[in-house]
């Protein structure tokens, strides 16, 4: 395999892993979010002149909102945080992948494995070529 297909088989693995981490933080979020609506409600409820007839039962469903609320924000975090987890996985078996292939030299391991080598796959790409006289 040539180190420019090895190149982006690998790009793809570490753009996979990214995305699985962002979309575990974004569960955490829209849970967060969720949840916290339903705390405002639960404020509204307690605040708000009620006729007499619901008056009695707002400190119930205040106390039900906010538990709703708790419950949505331990099981989007746990949730996430599960996503977040599996893109970090992800990404340590790309990264000894990386650094096990046979197929790049050092210099090669060590460009796939910097934050900036997104930057410089068009020049690597290039500069491989020249080396194989293409």
């Amino acid at each position: 395999m040539t180190p420019e297909k090895l190149f982006e088989r690998y790009r793809d693995g570490y753009l996979a892993s990214n995305w699985i981490g962002r979309l575990g933080k974004a569960i955490e979020l829209i849970g967060f979010s969720f949840a916290s609506v339903f705390f405002f409600g639960a404020y509204l409820v307690m605040h708000v002149h009620l006729n007499e007839a619901v008056a009695p039962w707002k400190n119930y469903a205040a106390f039900a909102l906010v538990v709703l609320g708790a419950a949505i924000t331990l099981v989007s975090y746990l949730i996430g945080t599960l996503i977040s987890g599996m893109g970090q996985a992800v990404r340590a078996v790309v990264d000894t992948a990386v650094n096990t292939s046979p197929f790049l030299s050092t210099e090669q391991k060590g460009h796939v494995m910097t934050s900036s080598w997104w930057q410089e796959w068009k020049e690597l790409k290039e500069e491989w070529k020249k080396m194989k006289g293409d």
